[in-house]
């Protein structure tokens, strides 16, 4: 029985953040695009990429008060033999 490689389902992220007064937002910013680039850790083989996951990992980072996610836009159905893979993540102000 011959195993293959997954296909891998590139995934761009497009997220606009408010962060809590006080905090420089290019830290905050460069630890939101690290913790989504880290979401993509190559365990979600066959899962399938929940906007409510994504917004967890941003609401999740330390000075967040509020966030929006435009890509994707909705929720992306993977297959069993699909590995999501980060694509493009671009963080930006709200």
């Amino acid at each position: 029985m011959a195993v293959s490689a997954p296909t891998t389902v590139s995934v761009p992220v497009s997220v606009a953040i408010s962060i809590e007064n006080g905090y420089v937002y290019e830290t905050v910013e460069a630890n939101v695009a690290t913790a989504l680039g880290q979401h993509f850790n190559g365990t979600l083989l066959g899962k399938n990429v929940l906007l409510a996951k994504l917004g967890n990992v941003v609401f999740g980072v330390e000075w967040i008060s509020n966030y929006s996610i435009s890509l994707p836009v909705a929720d992306i159905t993977i297959a069993n033999n699909q590995l999501p893979v980060a694509g493009t993540i671009s963080v930006t102000r709200r």
